[in-house]
């Protein structure tokens, strides 16, 4: 396979496909096209969640990717508040480059509101880059669960990126 993100057929015939299980509190999943998940525990207001990597080329892109990720969540409605971020570094990384990546990844945070809530890191002889995957929770009013792609005229689209 190529690399970046797999094929929408591909994502369909082997993900998607093969998610069975299913949970009352999941409002919505995994499905094409979907970038958060949401998640009922409460009568009023769900959980909002979404994740992607960030492959580390320059300490700049951390900023960037992150805001391009937790725009999700505001695409969804929702209000970010969290996140939790695991980590995969190269073995040869030394550790004030770890200090350094740490430092950009909470000033990234504080200028988006967001807490580092928690996460896990790994050491890996297999990557030759940093590797963060980030998972961002946000807040929804419940009642508004069933307008993730309801786009109305009139409304801003803000754009943070392109491929």
């Amino acid at each position: 396979m190529r690399p970046g993100k797999i094929s929408e057929s591909v994502l369909k015939r082997s993900v998607l496909k093969q998610i069975k299980t299913k949970r009352q509190e999941v409002i919505r999943g995994a499905e094409v096209g979907e970038d958060c998940a949401f998640f009922s525990f409460h009568e009023k207001e769900g959980v909002l969640v979404t994740t992607a990597p960030i492959v580390v080329n320059e300490f700049e892109n951390i900023a960037f990717e992150l805001t391009a990720i937790v725009n999700n969540i505001a695409a969804c409605g929702g209000e970010p508040a969290g996140v939790i971020v695991s980590a995969v570094l190269p073995d040869k990384i030394l550790e004030s480059v770890v200090q350094r990546l740490s430092g950009e990844m909470e000033r990234a945070c504080r200028n988006l509101n967001l807490q580092i809530a928690g996460g896990n890191t790994q050491i890996s002889k297999t990557v030759n880059k940093p590797i963060l995957n980030v998972t961002i929770l946000g807040k929804k009013e419940k009642k508004l669960h069933a307008n993730f792609h309801k786009y109305e005229a009139g409304q801003d689209i803000l754009l943070t990126k392109w491929t």
